[in-house]
């Protein structure tokens, strides 16, 4: 039997009740909808209510706390140095070498920023596009409140291990659908005699 495509949608700050799947009157998501009526629909699942540790989680298959965080973003050099550990393997790390899969992300990172070897390519991705810290400017993609390190303006968004602009020119669009785009042509393009798995 082959194994199957996984695309995994991770949605910051969706809360339960958000979606028309789940009865909401106030929003309106068939895109969404029409995903969980033709997948697999995970109605419990644990991790945390801040970003970085609900990555870290999925991504690593652990608790955050045995990371040493509990409910805190990625905020300063020490933490985002450490919050992927390099002897756990990730959920891409394990796909890619135990089952054979392909494996692309696209969208916020997230979980390690400033240490090359914290990076998705060198974390079990073969391509990623998007930004590697929390929160960026959707449109002119430059790191909400500034670097942490020097509050000056600075773009974040990556292709790979190089800055979008260095990789493929200054980009034009709002951030989800630079992401969007880039995964749907990563689908569209994926042998599909091989597993994909795309976050």
């Amino acid at each position: 039997m082959p194994l199957p495509h996984i695309v995994l949608v991770v949605a910051d700050d969706l809360g339960s009740h958000m979606t028309g799947y789940d009865g909401s009157l106030q929003a309106y998501t068939p895109s969404l909808d029409a995903l969980v009526d033709e997948g697999i629909h995970l109605t419990r699942a644990y991790g945390a209510s801040a970003c970085s540790p609900a990555r870290h989680a999925l991504l690593m298959g652990r608790l955050p706390n045995n990371a040493g965080m509990t409910n805190v973003s990625m905020g300063s050099q020490a933490q985002s140095d450490t919050l992927t550990s390099l002897a756990v393997r990730t959920i891409a790390q394990r796909l890619k070498d135990e089952a054979g899969y392909r494996t692309h992300a696209a969208g916020k990172w997230g979980v390690g920023l400033t240490v090359m070897s914290q990076l998705p390519l060198q974390r079990g991705f073969e391509s990623f596009m998007g930004y590697l810290s929390n929160e960026v400017y959707p449109y002119t993609h430059l790191l909400y409140g500034g670097c942490m390190n020097t509050g000056e303006d600075r773009q974040d968004i990556w292709y790979g291990n190089e800055p979008y602009s260095v990789a493929l020119g200054q980009p034009d669009g709002y951030n989800d659908e630079l992401h969007t785009d880039h995964i749907v042509r990563v689908i569209e393009n994926h042998d599909t005699s091989q597993p994909l798995f795309a976050l």
